[in-house]
């Protein structure tokens, strides 16, 4: 009875906690549609789909109240890196929440735009799953990134500059790196409010200490695998490495 208790009030801590950072989203998703023109996400910082399914309907239920933990902590992470990456003064990113269409048929819940280039460099997936299931989730997401030649957003974003300004283009994205990335729900609470913690930074520390895996991987398996479809993406793991880690 205590026990059950007990997960009630973190329930609703949780719940308490999920709507703050949709509030704060909100405003993000508002900055954004305001400051890049084109750009059509709702006020979660979703993509919104140019066309419906049934698939991106059912996805993923609205109502707050019959979310389980797991799925509100999965939520809280996303809306966290969405509203760190957008307000961070240092984020060299723009990040953009992917369709509900996407995140279940395509296993991408981010894409993320690099300022400087203007390209969207990469895909991810965030987690807060324990270190083993972090492990075999990572391995799964390789593998269908080697089949495809890495990972698919059908309602993705192109940008450009244009007199000045970035500027959204509606364009399916194909083939582009994938990561996966994880936060525990320690480090989540514990640097919510926190304005020492740069999110941006954190990314680039995980991405740097997977992009070096990846790319000896896919080294490895080329030395017997002639598909040029995975030295395509052997290669835009390389070129991301150049553009993110000049000094690495």
């Amino acid at each position: 009875m205590l026990e059950r208790l007990e997960v009630n009030k973190n329930l609703e801590n949780l719940r308490r906690l999920l709507e703050r950072m949709r509030q704060e989203a909100q405003r993000v998703a508002e900055n954004l549609r305001n400051q890049y023109e084109g750009l059509e996400i709702d006020s979660d910082g979703r993509v919104i789909p140019l066309s419906s399914s049934k698939t991106t309907e059912q996805a993923v239920e609205h109502n707050v109240e019959s979310k389980r933990i797991i799925e509100i902590i999965g939520e809280l992470l996303e809306l966290f890196k969405f509203n760190k990456l957008n307000s961070e003064e240092k984020s060299e990113f723009i990040s953009v929440r992917t369709s509900r269409y996407d995140d279940v048929k395509n296993h991408i819940d981010e894409i993320i735009f690099h300022k400087e280039t203007l390209e969207p460099i990469l895909a991810i997936d965030v987690t807060t799953a324990g270190q083993e299931l972090v492990r075999e989730k990572k391995v799964k997401v390789l593998i269908e990134a080697l089949k495809r030649g890495g990972g698919n957003v059908k309602d993705g974003f192109w940008i450009e500059r244009k007199n000045g300004k970035i500027t959204f283009k509606r364009k399916e994205l194909n083939k582009i790196p994938v990561f996966v990335v994880h936060m525990n729900l320690v480090e989540l609470l514990k640097n919510i409010d926190n304005p020492q913690f740069y999110f941006s930074e954190w990314l680039k520390n995980e991405i740097k200490k997977q992009i070096e895996e990846i790319i000896n991987i896919l080294e490895k398996i080329l030395t017997t695998d002639i598909f040029q479809e995975r030295k395509a993406l052997l290669d835009k793991y390389k070129k991301l490495k150049g553009k993110l880690f000049k000094k690495a």
